[in-house]
């Protein structure tokens, strides 16, 4: 699937916003409709573009753990905090997700 990465949140949610993918079939202009967003999630392979057209990530997503006792995540390693800078981009990025 071809779309954008992007956040969502809404009204009432007590927990950070969700890291998501929108799928381009399920837009409407500058509309995103919910049947075409995903929460980005392990196993998925996805690839992140820039704003030229350039591959700034691309591989599957898997759970790490941040340390011995540490929180999961699935920022990818190599990326580390610039990963949940792309979802918050304005516009948003291009992106391509296999689940």
């Amino acid at each position: 699937m071809d779309g954008w990465i992007s956040t969502f949140w809404e009204q009432g949610m007590e927990e950070y916003p969700r890291l998501i993918f929108q799928d381009e079939v399920f837009t409407e202009g500058s509309q995103w409709m919910r049947e075409g967003m995903y929460d980005v999630a392990a196993g998925d392979e996805l690839t992140i573009f820039a704003p030229d057209g350039d591959v700034l990530w691309q591989g599957k997503l898997k759970w790490r753990r941040q340390g011995w006792f540490g929180d999961t995540t699935l920022v990818p390693k190599e990326v580390g905090e610039q990963w949940v800078d792309w979802f918050h981009m304005s516009p948003p990025l291009r992106a391509r997700l296999t689940k």
